[in-house]
């Protein structure tokens, strides 16, 4: 190949996409109706999230992802955040306020009055957060220790949540109603311009080291583009959009966006480079509120669906071309496992036909030779195994929050296409928690819905705060 064929193809390949990015769920619960905004302690160990229909936050361990007791409120809380280690500020869109309440009781400590509506909060540095009204048609800028009102400006019709350019010290917020994204220069406390998005413009993120703008436009499916510096448009990305593009994040390292569309109830994954959707991942029913995780490349979905409030979390995986050859493997084995423990869950509530092809998502991936000991010790033939599980059906149909899950996934890749898995499985059953220990050995299946079909698994119950429970041979999962 001559050096005029190379340059351009080198010029190509610059600025294709290097990887693609995968969301690999990680697990689900509840914390009440209508979940919002997701905020995490300093040191990551606790999640918040204002569940807006059930006048409470939600409080979750991050490592285990269990729900813990949550905090009672008062109204509609829509926004939350940590303004101390023992502290939370909230806002009540039922309202026009937002307070700052006490952990773990909720103690109210000071409330301050900003407008009509008050949404979500876009943190800043300093500890301090940008706060919309939405039937006020104000941002107000609040400060903690103690709360208090540094700023206010005015917005366009139905200001929803900033998005904030930490290099401007600038916010952009979308005014919903008008069509545009309000520029506030905040040291100033002047808008310095108005950026024409589209219908209902709904969310922003600011990426590509602060200089590029992308808004949500939920009423055209899109997202618009715009250049911070000139403050001119730069077309949209209409292909691959889902329907009802909410909002937007971007990934810790700014080379993917994420955008939630409401109504298909789905992420759409963006390469920030290449400005292009490479996938659409489906998740649970109106997903209304995303947040990436600090210390974990995981994403956050909490979903207001009518018959649906759930959180999802999803690992987020660049998948980089070359590096290690046995991930790939492993991965699907980690995938295997929480899929897995996932049906477990749903068929126990329930939520599962009781037939044949639904149960074969557990069946068919049980290898002929497969072996389970129990924690008690006893080894469980395949056949028996079996039919415990399938019995188990409906079981705690009566007790919709019951959950089984995994965490701490760790895989090893031995010859053979042999997998050797450690993890934790949690099991939450008629108000009781219960934590195991579990070995297993998977092999490779390229006819199992994960690649991999199991081999051997050997558990053991560890002591956890609550009542250490009785053994038994199938122990609610089966697995």
């Amino acid at each position: 190949m001559n050096r005029k064929a190379i340059v351009p193809l080198l010029a190509a390949l610059a600025t294709a996409p290097a990887s693609a990015l995968e969301l690999y769920w990680a697990g689900e619960f509840e914390v009440g109706k209508a979940p919002h905004q997701i905020a995490f302690s300093a040191d990551c160990r606790r999640a918040y999230i204002a569940a807006a229909g059930s006048a409470r936050l939600g409080v979750v361990d991050t490592a285990a992802l269990r729900v813990l007791p949550p905090v009672a409120v008062e109204g509609v809380p829509l926004g939350v955040a940590p303004s101390a280690a023992d502290r939370l500020v909230v806002s009540r869109f039922d309202g026009s306020t937002v307070s700052e309440v006490l952990l773990p009781g909720g103690d109210v400590v000071s409330v301050l009055d900003i407008g009509g509506a008050p949404s979500l909060l876009t943190a800043l540095p300093g500890g301090r957060w940008l706060v919309v009204s939405e039937k006020a048609d104000r941002a107000t800028l609040v400060a903690a220790d103690p709360l208090r009102e540094t700023a206010r400006f005015a917005t366009g019709r139905r200001p929803f949540p900033a998005a904030y350019s930490a290099l401007r010290n600038t916010a952009y917020i979308p005014e919903y109603d008008d069509g545009t994204v309000a520029v506030i220069e905040l040291a100033t406390g002047r808008t310095v311009g108005r950026l024409a998005a589209g219908e209902r413009p709904s969310g922003a993120v600011v990426f590509d080291d602060d200089r590029r703008l992308a808004v949500a436009v939920r009423g055209e499916n899109k997202i618009a583009l715009f250049d911070l510096e000139t403050r001119q448009a730069q077309g949209a990305i209409a292909e691959g959009i889902g329907d009802g593009p909410f909002s937007l994040v971007a990934t810790h390292d700014r080379r993917w966006l994420l955008a939630n569309n409401t109504r298909s109830h789905d992420v759409s994954v963006i390469d920030a480079a290449a400005l292009r959707v490479v996938r659409r991942q489906p998740v649970c029913e109106i997903p209304i509120v995303m947040a990436l995780e600090p210390a974990r490349d995981r994403l956050w979905v909490a979903c207001e669906g009518e018959d649906d409030n759930r959180v999802q979390v999803w690992d987020v995986v660049d998948e980089a071309g070359g590096g290690d050859p046995a991930a790939p493997g492993r991965r699907r084995a980690v995938a295997e496992i929480r899929e897995l423990h996932r049906f477990f869950a749903r068929w126990l509530r329930g939520e599962l036909p009781d037939d044949g092809t639904a149960f074969g998502r557990f069946s068919e991936v049980l290898a002929a030779e497969m072996t389970f000991i129990s924690p008690a010790g006893r080894e469980i033939p395949r056949s028996e195994l079996i039919e415990t599980v399938r019995l188990s059906h409906a079981t705690a149909k009566t007790d919709p929050a019951s959950r089984i899950w995994t965490t701490d996934e760790t895989v090893k890749a031995l010859p053979g296409g042999l997998y050797l898995a450690r993890y934790r499985e949690h099991q939450e059953i008629a108000g009781q928690y219960r934590l195991r220990q579990s070995s297993a050995v998977l092999r490779r299946n390229d006819a199992a819905p994960n690649g991999v079909e199991w081999l051997h698994v050997h558990e053991t119950w560890i002591e956890t705060e609550d009542e250490r429970p009785a053994d038994t041979a199938g122990g609610g999962s089966g697995a």
